[in-house]
C-alpha cells in the first residue's frame, strides 16, 4: 500500500503541471489541486515518518547501527533510489560529526583492523585542492559575469563538497573493521557492514587480490570481497559454503572465501588468528 501510496502523489503532481503548462486549467485551479494534494502527501508522509523515526531511535539505542536502522524502517515506502540517498547523507554526516569529536564506532569487547589508508590519502589531496577549485569558479564566474544566484550556489556546492569529502576520509576512521571470539564485522565507511560468525571460519589467509569487478563489494564463484581501491590482502576460508549477513540482510548465496583489505595485513592476520585458535582446537 505504502509502495502505491508514493507514485500515485508524483503522478497526480506531474498531471498538476501539465494541465499548468497545456492551458487546460488555470493557476488557480493548478494551486489549488496541487496545495489539497501536496498538503495530503504531507499528512501522510509525517504520519508514516514520525513513528518509523521513534523505531529507528530505540533500535540505534539497542545497538543497530544508524544505517541499518534507517533501511530497515525507510525501504517499504522509499523508492529504492532516495532511500539510497537518504542511508548516504545520515550515514555521512553522522561520521562526519564523529569524526570531529574523535569518537570511533569501536563496541566494548571488540578490537579494530584500520583499512582504507590509500583511498584517504586519495581524499585528502582532493580536499586540499578545493581552495585552488574555489579560486578558479572566482575568475570564470567574474570573466563571464555570471549571475550573482549562480555565483553562490556553484561556491555552495563547491564547499559541501570539500565538506563531504572530509567527511568520507574521517568515516574510514570512525568504523574500522570488529574483531571478537564470536563475530567479526568489516565495514567500509558506514555505507556497508559484513558480519561473519567465528565459528564458521576455517582458517585466515595473508593474500593479495586484484578485484575483477569494480565494485566495492564483489561477488565472485564461491567468493565475496570487500574491496579498497580494487584489491584485498586477507582472506577467510569458512568450513562450508556460509552466507554472511550484508547490510542487516543475510546473504542468498554461500560462499567458502571471504577477502578484505587492512592497512596492516601481518596485524589484521594475527588478530583474526588468535581468536579462531580455540574454535580450530
Amino acid at each position: 500500500m505504502k509502495r502505491a501510496v508514493r507514485w500515485v502523489f508524483l503522478f497526480l503532481l506531474a498531471f498538476e503541471i501539465i494541465l499548468l503548462y497545456t492551458g487546460l486549467a488555470s493557476p488557480a485551479i493548478v494551486a489549488i489541486l496541487v496545495s489539497i494534494t501536496e498538503g495530503t502527501a504531507l499528512v501522510l508522509f509525517l504520519s508514516i515518518v514520525i513513528p518509523a523515526a521513534v523505531k529507528i531511535t530505540g533500535r540505534v539505542r539497542a545497538g543497530t547501527q544508524v544505517i541499518i536502522a534507517v533501511q530497515n524502517e525507510f525501504k517499504s515506502f522509499l523508492p529504492k533510489p532516495v532511500l539510497s540517498m537518504v542511508k548516504f547523507e545520515i550515514g555521512l554526516w553522522a561520521a562526519f560529526f564523529q569524526g570531529i569529536r574523535r569518537k570511533r564506532d569501536i563496541p566494548e569487547g571488540f578490537s579494530s583492523i584500520d583499512y582504507g589508508r590509500e583511498f584517504k590519502l586519495m581524499c585528502i589531496i582532493v580536499a586540499c585542492l578545493t581552495p585552488i577549485e574555489i579560486g578558479v569558479v572566482e575568475i570564470l564566474c567574474h570573466s563571464f559575469s555570471a549571475p550573482l544566484a549562480l555565483h553562490l550556489i556553484i561556491l555552495i556546492l563547491t564547499l559541501y563538497a570539500s565538506l563531504w569529502i572530509i567527511g568520507l576520509v574521517l568515516s574510514i576512521r570512525v568504523y574500522p573493521h570488529l574483531v571478537n571470539k564470536n563475530e567479526l564485522v568489516f565495514r567500509y565507511c558506514w555505507y556497508h557492514v559484513i558480519r561473519i560468525d567465528t565459528n564458521s571460519i576455517d582458517r585466515v589467509v595473508q593474500e593479495k587480490r586484484e578485484c575483477i569487478k569494480n565494485k566495492t563489494i564483489e561477488y565472485g564463484e564461491d567468493l565475496i570481497a570487500l574491496n579498497d581501491m580494487r584489491e584485498t590482502n586477507i582472506s577467510l576460508y569458512f568450513k562450508q559454503p556460509y552466507c554472511p549477513i550484508i547490510d542487516g540482510e543475510l546473504a542468498s548465496d554461500g560462499v567458502i572465501r571471504f577477502s578484505f583489505s587492512a592497512d596492516n595485513p601481518q596485524a589484521a592476520y594475527k588478530s583474526i588468528s588468535s581468536i579462531l585458535v580455540p574454535h580450530i582446537v
